[in-house]
């Protein structure tokens, strides 16, 4: 099973949707089917999603569900996926790479580089990998010969950042238009 996401379609942006117990509480016993569009009104009203046991092995969901009200609350105009991660890497044209993850503990894309982190230049994407001070999913390392496939992934990579390391550094560029 892959980990699920409520993905907001037109901003892509995605978070995660409490794994197992999200899909116990809204599709199996709740009122979303997966990769459907959301009802946000009907996840907030969905009580058992957000009656969590005060018990360690829930914490981390309990962490996660102010996250999920913050995320959806924003996005409530919005059309919101219900979705695996894989659903938004093979139907979009940069695999999911110019999406942002707003989960606790992201998966880090050349777009999250340039809005959430303010890096503007390759070479500090560099020096960050190298220092280990920033781990990508999607970096080439160079150790070894990759196939193809995801060299072309990679080089893909580098090319979102670029596109909205312009973006975003055009003069007078505000990031809420």
């Amino acid at each position: 099973m892959n980990e699920l996401y409520f993905s907001c379609l037109g901003c892509k942006e995605y978070i995660e949707a409490a794994y197992k117990w999200g899909l116990s509480k809204l599709v199996n016993n709740g009122p979303l089917q997966d990769y459907s569009v959301v009802d946000v009104n009907a996840v907030f009203e969905t009580e058992p999603f957000w009656d969590v046991p005060d018990t360690p092995q829930h914490k981390w969901i309990q962490e996660l569900l102010p996250h999920i009200r913050a995320f959806l609350t924003k996005h409530a105009g919005h059309r919101i996926s219900y979705c695996d991660r894989t659903k938004i890497e093979n139907e979009e044209e940069y695999g999911g790479l110019d999406w942002i993850d707003f989960s606790p503990n992201p998966m880090i894309t050349p777009r999250h580089l340039v809005e959430i982190l303010g890096i503007r230049d390759w070479q500090e994407v560099h020096q960050l990998v190298a220092q280990k001070k920033l781990k990508l999913w999607w970096w080439l390392d160079d150790s070894y010969t990759p196939h193809p496939e995801w060299l072309a992934y990679c080089n893909m990579a580098r090319e979102v950042f670029f596109q909205y390391a312009q973006k975003h550094s055009k003069p007078n560029n505000r990031m809420d238009r």
